[in-house]
């Protein structure tokens, strides 16, 4: 159709943009015609919904593309940080980068018991690479996977017992396994877990150059851990603060 062959057309002049620019400011809903920001829905039908003309629309935090403002949807926003990202929307509308480039993939935008693990954050323990070697072995001496772990702390948080005061995200009241978090926000929800994995290890099952170490004052918000490798390997910070201003 005239309308099929007009989104492709923007599509493919779009993504040979996106190196240019990831994000393009969002024109206003009131436009008469998102030309120039094709959404795959304006003008086509998929899933049973096509865009009305003048509808609201938003844009994907991921991809700069669009795709229509539906509030009855849980899949367009990110719980942990309130972006938006089309890829599990687009997914469910039966929608893929043969329809139209310019979406972002699936594996961008999930639920938490759906993203995979197989490697620790470089973000774990504040970044930290003295403890976050500590929690790889730790890991490695139980036995089970890192996917494995995860899961297990995963359904202690949705059984409420893990205090949520440290999982820096939004809504972090309302998260649970079924929440939709983009990829950073997941690993940021993993550094959280792992958090509490140890500081829950009892200290016989730490490695050896890892038990007989003393707690730094200042524990998780220490500054001197992120400029001073000495005290970062001397002293154990995954640990609350017991002390002051750090």
């Amino acid at each position: 159709s005239f309308c099929g062959l007009k989104i492709s057309r923007f599509c493919e002049v779009l993504g040979k943009q996106k190196n240019q620019s990831r994000k393009r400011p969002l024109p206003p809903a009131s436009d008469e015609s998102n030309d120039e920001f094709p959404c795959p829905q304006c003008g086509t039908e998929f899933a049973g919904f096509r865009c009305s003309p003048r509808a609201a629309h938003i844009q994907c935090n991921g991809c700069g593309g669009l795709m229509p403002a539906r509030p009855n949807t849980s899949i367009q926003k990110c719980l942990g940080c309130d972006g938006s990202f089309c890829g599990a929307y687009w997914y469910s509308q039966g929608v893929n980068s043969s329809h139209c480039n310019l979406i972002c993939n699936q594996e961008t935008f999930r639920m938490i018991s759906q993203h995979h693990i197989s490697r620790l954050p470089d973000t774990l323990h504040g970044g930290n690479p003295y403890e976050k070697d500590i929690t790889e072995r730790c890991i490695q001496k139980s036995g089970k996977t890192l996917q494995a772990v995860i899961s297990e702390w995963i359904a202690k948080f949705d059984n409420k017992e893990l205090d949520r005061s440290r999982l820096q995200l939004n809504n972090v009241e309302a998260i649970t396994s079924r929440t939709y978090l983009c990829n950073h926000c997941y690993n940021k929800f993993v550094d959280f877990l792992l958090y509490w994995f140890r500081v829950s290890t009892p200290r016989n099952l730490l490695p050896a150059d890892a038990a007989d170490r003393d707690s730094c004052w200042y524990g998780f918000m220490c500054r001197t851990q992120h400029h001073r490798q000495d005290h970062a390997k001397k002293l154990n910070h995954v640990c609350r603060p017991t002390r002051g201003n750090p």
